[in-house]
């Protein structure tokens, strides 16, 4: 069997991914974990030289790196991750991270990546990728053939706008559950899963947004639509789902599988729909239960499994790294250790940096010395208050 070590930023107390991808992937690999707020008391070299170890002392065929977010996790770090192990990224949230996604993709062999969409943006640079579902453990997310006494459910955070659908709905008389992360009823994935199969309908919005990330480039635009797992959760549990338009979702699902709407007044004429038909609902949520299947991990881990032992290691390509880049995750690089009062792992880190920072052109070299000087004074005029407050 083989193995796959997969490096964590860190552990996730309310949505644990990190389980996800565990599960879905033990079913065919021997699969290992790494944190790496765990080894935060090291520098990054030391962490690499940690990692390297255990992959060659453990034969590790494929790392596979969380992507998305700022860490200290970049190219300059992958790039330094033995070529003895296939390296490649997982992503969950790569509409808001693509910018920093796609940099460290190019020190990496392939991308699995939750949206169909962003398979194909990688696929623009040549980058092999593949569409992986995240939360799709059949374990869990399945037909536990309730008793359909729920009208319409939606489950997550109620941000602004979605209030607006949910107050507008709510207040034309329809039977609407709210639960979130943290509510009684849904606040385990199997009391979340048993949820979905007692509703009729579960209600999904994709618009995100404003970006405020000052790098994105997507920063202009007030919003977009992003694919949710929450779709093929809802499909795994034999209920349907009716979602705001999602061109990502479209891909995978038809619209006489997904129904989508563009307003409020069209989610509530879909909802009024189904809700009065029991012949159409039944029979539109069994088409979309059944293209769900193929996505289920049971059933994906294969197509999966083709692809990664399609993959070639050493990837070699390169690409030119812009100054917002190394800010980001070299000023993390100082953050991260520094919430922790890691004081003295920030100065090996900091004279660690000249020695990173040495394959770089000679003035790239100069100047990003200088902002690591800067963001390290930056950390240490703050030590006097971060002491006085313990």
């Amino acid at each position: 069997m083989k193995k796959i070590l997969l490096v964590f930023k860190d552990k996730k107390k309310i949505t644990k991914n990190h389980e996800f991808w565990n599960d879905k992937l033990s079913l065919k690999y021997q699969v290992e974990n790494f944190f790496i707020e765990d080894y935060l008391n090291y520098t990054n070299l030391e962490i690499i030289n940690i990692l390297n170890n255990l992959i060659k002392k453990d034969n590790i065929n494929y790392t596979i790196i969380e992507g998305d977010h700022n860490s200290i996790i970049d190219k300059f770090f992958i790039d330094e991750i033995t070529n003895q192990t296939v390296k490649g990224l997982f992503l969950g949230d790569d509409n808001e991270w693509h910018d920093v996604n796609k940099v460290n993709s190019f020190g990496c062999d392939f991308i699995l990546t939750a949206c169909p969409i962003s398979e194909l943006k990688f696929k623009e640079y040549g980058i092999k990728s593949l569409f992986t579902p995240i939360e799709a453990n059949g374990n869990i997310w399945k037909n536990y053939n309730h008793q359909k006494n729920i009208d319409v459910l939606y489950f997550g955070r109620i941000k602004k706008i979605r209030k607006i659908y949910l107050d507008y709905l709510s207040s034309s008389g329809f039977n609407i559950l709210i639960v979130d992360p943290g509510n009684e009823l849904s606040n385990t994935n199997v009391k979340l899963a048993k949820l979905i199969n007692r509703s009729k309908i579960v209600l999904n919005f994709s618009k995100s947004g404003p970006i405020t990330r000052f790098w994105n480039r997507n920063k202009v635009f007030d919003y977009w639509y992003n694919f949710k797992g929450r779709i093929y959760m809802t499909s795994f549990c034999n209920t349907l789902c009716i979602t705001e338009y999602d061109p990502a979702a479209s891909l995978l699902f038809n619209e006489d599988e997904l129904p989508q709407f563009n307003n409020i007044q069209e989610c509530s004429t879909l909802i009024k729909k189904f809700l009065n038909d029991d012949e159409l609902l039944s029979k539109t949520t069994r088409k979309f239960f059944d293209k769900g299947q193929s996505f289920i991990d049971s059933n994906y881990i294969k197509k999966l499994e083709i692809f990664l032992s399609s993959i070639d290691g050493g990837r070699k390509k390169t690409i030119s790294l812009q100054y917002w880049y190394i800010f980001i995750h070299l000023n993390q690089s100082f953050r991260l250790r520094f919430k922790k009062r890691l004081y003295i792992t920030i100065i090996k880190q900091f004279f660690e940096n000249f020695i990173i920072y040495k394959k770089l052109k000679y003035k790239d070299y100069i100047f990003l010395n200088i902002l690591s000087l800067g963001i390290f004074l930056r950390y240490f005029l703050f030590l006097p208050f971060k002491i006085f407050n313990k």
